[in-house]
């Protein structure tokens, strides 16, 4: 019989060989599903790579989705580094796109080096709020973040499509609020797809590392993260610690809602970010919560969603194709976690012990 035993010491090799042969396994596992289905792996991942690298299309349009996934699994990543399960980073992202547009309408004679640091600030501002207020039912009154954050999704889903249908719906009477100034647009940098947002995410998303990794604050939140008693035995402020850890994390999504409408759509529509926020905690998972390691998954997770859109144009495959290979690489590595921690030893029975020996 097979047992697995606890590693008292876990190589550093082995940290990387497991997930590197997870996702392996997970592609493997997806190409015997395309061959079952009679299509080709080797022509769906010669399309996924020429689209993605080989297009600047494709190249900027993988920025483009990274950003929001980005910055919303850093904040999900923050959260569950103490041990907080932000599962609202959707609702977070449009209240702040709400936010934002709500300053880009009211505010438009501003200019730009004016509107837009107030449209950003606005949305993270919302997010924060948004989702602080979730930190405080969990810090006095101790109701779970995980049902108050996922339910306020469809709170600012709600909203969010009463103003479209409402009092923002644009002049044309289509569900989407006017065209933004230009004062309120994002800058594009080169042309095409690509703007300021990108550089902005990722400098946020350094700045939120180091800070987790470097400073005072982010060890308190370590501690806290292992347990919390411990946290209150020395000295640490845990109840303000999850309402401004839960704010931050909130303020990351609500920045993704203002770069949205301010540099992708340049308005305010019901599909802002079709399911970047509940895609963020794939990411995170994968990033096994490093603020850091948020970067590539993030860039990974947004060049397979371009790729897969490019399958079902070329090879007529199912748009739920890629999102397989998600859930599997997603499976996989959490499965592989297993032998990262426990090493597999073959258990004899008593009986067959004895006549070994």
């Amino acid at each position: 019989m097979i047992a697995l035993r606890a590693r008292l010491v876990v190589p550093r090799w082995l940290r990387f060989a497991v997930p590197a042969a997870s996702v392996l396994v997970a592609i493997l596992v997806w190409s015997a599903l395309l061959l079952a289905q009679g299509r080709n792996p080797a022509a769906a991942f010669r399309t996924m790579g020429a689209t993605v690298l080989g297009t600047r299309w494709g190249l900027g349009e993988t920025c483009l989705r990274a950003v929001p996934l980005v910055l919303c699994a850093a904040g999900v990543a923050l959260a569950a580094s103490m041990r907080l399960w932000n599962i609202g980073a959707q609702g977070q992202l449009l209240v702040g796109a709400m936010a934002a547009t709500w300053v880009a309408l009211s505010l438009g004679d501003l200019p730009a080096p004016l509107m837009l640091p107030a449209m950003l600030a606005a949305g993270a501002l919302a997010g924060a709020l948004w989702c602080g207020a979730c930190g405080a039912l969990r810090a006095w009154l101790e109701v779970s973040e995980v049902l108050t954050t996922l339910l306020l999704n469809y709170v600012a889903a709600a909203w969010l499509a009463h103003m479209v249908l409402g009092p923002w719906r644009g002049p044309d009477n289509f569900p989407y609020t006017a065209t933004f100034p230009t004062a309120a647009w994002l800058p594009a940098l080169g042309g095409g797809k690509f703007h300021a947002g990108l550089p902005l995410a990722i400098l946020a998303v350094l700045l939120l590392a180091v800070l987790c990794r470097r400073t005072a604050w982010g060890y308190e939140l370590r501690v806290a993260g292992e347990s919390w008693e411990t946290a209150r035995y020395g000295g640490i402020a845990v109840r303000s610690r999850i309402v401004s850890v839960l704010a931050i994390s909130g303020a990351f999504a609500g920045a993704a809602g203002a770069i949205q409408v301010s540099a992708v759509q340049h308005r305010l529509e019901q599909a802002v970010a079709p399911g970047y926020g509940y895609t963020a905690i794939l990411v995170c998972w994968l990033a096994r919560g490093n603020v850091a390691a948020t970067i590539p998954v993030g860039f990974l997770f947004a060049a397979l969603l371009v790729a897969g859109d490019e399958l079902q144009v070329v090879l007529s495959l199912p748009a739920a194709s890629v999102q397989i290979l998600l859930a599997l690489v997603l499976l996989c590595v959490l499965a592989g976690d297993a032998f990262v921690r426990y090493r597999p030893v073959l258990d004899l029975p008593l009986w067959l012990r004895r006549r070994a020996a």
